[in-house]
């Protein structure tokens, strides 16, 4: 710290001495970067912060916490994490509107307005890249609202103590055993996926599940009932992690539990409103779609929520499903359901948004209905397959078996 004003060193001893006396008391993964990213946000008075960790294996970053914004995952040679990788040291960007690399999608999604960042990256004893740590924006306070020279050797300084702490033996083993955790988890979630269409003669089933990171907000399932009837469902818990994870398992297991006994959409609707109450915490929302279809195919009940519209292809026509529900909270009074007719019924396709949100590997939502067709579904759904995607993406396409032959 020897190139900085006594005072400003001084206030940095005293961050870095308060942070780290938090810090050694925590055995926590999560906490302990959420710390970390707090006391670099602290060290150069920024308003927001982030450690992005790198994905060696992915090539990409991902973040735990990005302190006020949800959990998210950018490719390693993109915005300014990108440039400062490229560079392999520390830059300022303090007017990112004017960068060519800098990103909007976030600043438009949530309405905040990023004026300046400061990216510093970590590298281990083999010069190999494990993190970022950025900053965006100076507080409101602050009598600069752009970032400097001294701003840089804080993070610097801040960077190169987090690297240390991301290296440790204890904290790699603990990142492991939650991936591993996490994992485990997922093989759990998707023991409550049901496709009983798999095998069967009548019906082509093309399927895309892919989380956005181990867990997933999404489930589906596919059931047939004795009398030939059809049920097709896609859910799209709200967030990303442990929680709508949970979410999406707990209504496909009620769904798993009551199908068999119920005899209509109506009847399952009631059975799954009545979960809601017990299954959604306060404030959680719950996308989906459900089809019910009877065994000719000649007549479909469905209640949707929240979801980008599905699609239904005849020989005719091809039908838009608009959601007839806000999405679902524990005190959504009542589902709604509708119903429609259909003459020579030929296929289903239901997605979540991760399909038209990705910037760089969605689909434009107006090209959706090119997903019917074959090679334009190969083409789409093998780019997803091998990319990281923004959000979890499920597609469910169902096909009478003699239009694929």
């Amino acid at each position: 710290m020897e190139n900085l004003p006594t005072d400003q060193a001084n206030r940095a001893l005293q961050i870095i001495s308060r942070f780290s006396t938090y810090i050694n008391k925590q055995n926590s993964f999560s906490v302990i970067v959420e710390l970390m990213a707090m006391m670099a946000k602290e060290l150069v008075d920024g308003d927001r912060s982030t450690i992005w960790l790198y994905d060696s294996y992915k090539d990409e970053f991902w973040t735990r916490l990005s302190d006020g914004i949800e959990k998210a995952r950018i490719q390693a040679k993109n915005g300014t994490v990108g440039e400062a990788v490229r560079q392999r040291k520390p830059i300022i960007v303090n007017d990112p509107y004017s960068f060519a690399n800098f990103n909007p999608e976030i600043d438009n999604r949530t309405g905040y307005k990023t004026k300046c960042i400061i990216t510093c990256p970590v590298f281990n004893g083999e010069n190999n890249l494990i993190a970022v740590f950025q900053v965006i924006n100076k507080h409101e306070r602050s009598m600069s609202q752009k970032f400097n020279q001294s701003d840089l050797d804080l993070l610097q300084i801040a960077a190169s103590l987090g690297g240390k702490i991301l290296l440790g033996e204890n904290f790699q083993e603990e990142n492991q055993y939650n991936k591993e955790a996490q994992e485990l988890a997922f093989g759990k979630q998707k023991t409550a996926v049901r496709n009983q269409l798999e095998d069967d003669l009548d019906f082509n089933i093309k399927i895309l599940y892919k989380p956005a990171d181990v867990l997933t907000g999404d489930i589906y399932s596919l059931y047939k009932k004795e009398n030939g009837d059809v049920l097709a469902f896609v859910v799209d818990a709200m967030g990303h992690g442990i929680m709508p994870a949970l979410t999406s398992y707990s209504i496909a297991s009620r769904v798993r539990q009551y199908i068999s006994k119920t005899n209509s959409l109506e009847e399952l609707a009631q059975i799954l409103n009545e979960g809601f109450k017990n299954i959604l915490i306060e404030e959680e929302q719950v996308s989906c779609f459900f089809f019910w279809f009877n065994k000719e195919f000649s007549k479909v009940s469905y209640f949707g929520a929240g979801m980008y519209p599905p699609f239904i292809k005849t020989a005719k026509e091809i039908f838009s499903i608009k959601s007839n529900n806000f999405p679902f909270m524990n005190f959504t009074p009542k589902i709604k359901i509708s119903s429609l007719d259909l003459e020579d019924f030929q296929s289903l396709f239901i997605y979540s948004d991760g399909l038209v949100e990705d910037e760089n590997h969605g689909i434009d939502k107006n090209s959706v209905t090119k997903m019917f067709q074959q090679e334009f579904y190969e083409k789409v759904t093998d780019r997803i397959s091998k990319n990281s995607m923004e959000d979890d993406t499920t597609l469910l396409l169902l096909e009478k078996r003699s239009l694929s032959n």
